[in-house]
């Protein structure tokens, strides 16, 4: 048998010619090799075109399901008068088109098609297998075909925490997806096309305290930062008194500053304490820039009144009805500030001072308590990481305790010279006030400035 249309010398069919005529013989290792790879290309022509003849059908039913569903589009605008609105949504999931359109076309599959209509005019249209939109323009009355846009990565805009983003990220085009933890999002390209990866690591905050005068340098391209002023603490008063009164204290997220500048920071000292019958001292006031929290208000001693102050100083030995507490004077309506008033003693023990979250206790009773920062600037300052305690207080009978965050114990009576306990060093504590003739208050606790930024990326 000859083929007169082929290369004898070198086709497939000579070379399984003479395999045949070879009989019992052994193929040769080159016609193997030579056989299996003509089989593998004709296989991948055969594998092209029939994947070819797929799309080409798959895109001919997404055609026509299109077409079906402008024309069924059209009849609901002859038959109502309006199309029905959607600001754009895929088939399958648009409120106001699917139940319409079920009763006519429920075969069409969903998730494919989609659907923009102001009531007056539409579009509708799917992505063929070459990426490519496939569109229908009831305004122009036309079918168009447009080329397929990559996802890009967009600007980044806005900062991340370390568990929770507080900005937000930007694609060109595309929708942002997987946000949560990884902060990786995908920029879908449109019409199906391609789409890009974009990632960042979270930010993190660099935290920066002082606890001496400086200044703070605001880092390129930090314009916002958190901070934390707290005045110092005011002393306890001497003989039969009250504790000194925690400093003021004023939190403010996202404070503007401007980049490259320098912000002035001031920190206030303790207030001095009360020795015998004599009162003690406010604390001094710190500052970051415009942002002032007051000194701590100073313990009252044998029947004067505690001091005014961020936080009050609590009333002396009240028995003849002068141990008065001292009120808070740190503004709190538009400056983000905190601070309450001393107790009040009407009793021969001397009261708390106020903190920056809670009163004095009255009569003897336990210096007002602090706030906690500590989980927002992951730091710990006082017993329990709080900041700016209330003073301590004095006991007729036994050692009063101070405010949570630092504040003074009150003395105890244990003869006649039990002395008040000093706030702690950078917390803004009031000191505790002294017991009964001959004791000296504590001093108040300096003061702090803590401030937070985040990283840029």
């Amino acid at each position: 048998m000859e083929y007169n249309n082929c290369n004898k010398k070198g086709s497939l069919f000579l070379i399984i010619k003479n395999m045949i005529k070879k009989k019992n013989k052994a193929f040769t290792l080159i016609e193997l090799l030579v056989v299996i790879a003509i089989i593998g290309i004709l296989s991948g022509f055969v594998i092209v075109s029939m994947n070819g003849a797929t799309n080409a059908a798959e895109d001919a039913k997404r055609k026509t399901n299109l077409d079906t569903i402008k024309k069924t589009t059209i009849m609901l605008g002859t038959l109502n008068g309006t199309y029905p609105e959607e600001a754009g949504c895929t088939i399958g999931s648009c409120p106001n088109l699917d139940p319409l359109i079920e009763e006519y076309i429920p075969s069409v599959n969903e998730g494919t098609y989609t659907y923009e209509s102001d009531g007056t005019t539409f579009t509708l249209s799917t992505v063929l297998s070459n990426s490519y939109s496939y569109q229908f323009d009831s305004e122009t009355n036309a079918y168009s075909t447009g080329t397929p846009v990559p996802g890009v990565c967009g600007p980044k805009v806005g900062k991340y925490a370390t568990t929770t983003p507080t900005g937000t990220e930007a694609c060109q085009s595309g929708t942002i997806t997987n946000m949560t933890g990884s902060y990786s999002w995908t920029c879908a390209g449109t019409s199906g096309a391609s789409s890009d990866t974009c990632a960042t690591s979270a930010a993190s905050y660099i935290t920066q305290t002082f606890t001496s005068a400086g200044n703070f340098s605001v880092p390129a391209g930090v314009n916002s930062v958190d901070v934390l002023v707290v005045g110092g603490g005011g002393g306890g008063g001497g003989a039969h008194a009250g504790g000194g009164g925690a400093g003021g204290l004023i939190w403010r997220q996202n404070y503007g500053v401007t980049p490259s500048s320098t912000v002035s920071v001031v920190i206030g000292a303790g207030g001095s304490a009360g020795a015998n019958t004599s009162l003690g001292t406010n604390g001094g006031n710190s500052s970051f820039g415009t942002l002032i929290a007051l000194g701590g208000g100073y313990g009252g001693s044998l029947g004067a009144a505690g001091g005014s102050g961020g936080s009050g100083g609590g009333g002396s030995r009240g028995g003849s009805g002068s141990g008065a507490s001292g009120p808070a004077t740190q503004p709190t309506s538009t400056s983000g500030g905190y601070g309450y008033a001393g107790g009040l003693s009407t009793s021969d023990s001397g009261s708390g001072g106020g903190g920056a979250g809670e009163v004095g206790e009255n009569n003897g009773g336990v210096g007002g308590d602090g706030m906690d920062f500590s989980s927002i600037l992951g730091t710990s300052v006082g017993s329990q990481g709080w900041f700016a305690g209330g003073g301590g207080c004095y006991c007729y009978s036994a050692t009063c305790a101070g405010g949570k965050g630092g504040g003074g114990n009150g003395g105890g009576y244990t003869g006649s010279t039990s002395h008040g306990s000093a706030g702690a060093a950078n917390t803004g504590g009031g000191g505790g006030g002294g017991s009964a003739w001959s004791s000296s208050g504590g001093g108040g606790g300096s003061g702090v400035v803590i401030v937070r930024y985040a990283n840029n990326l």
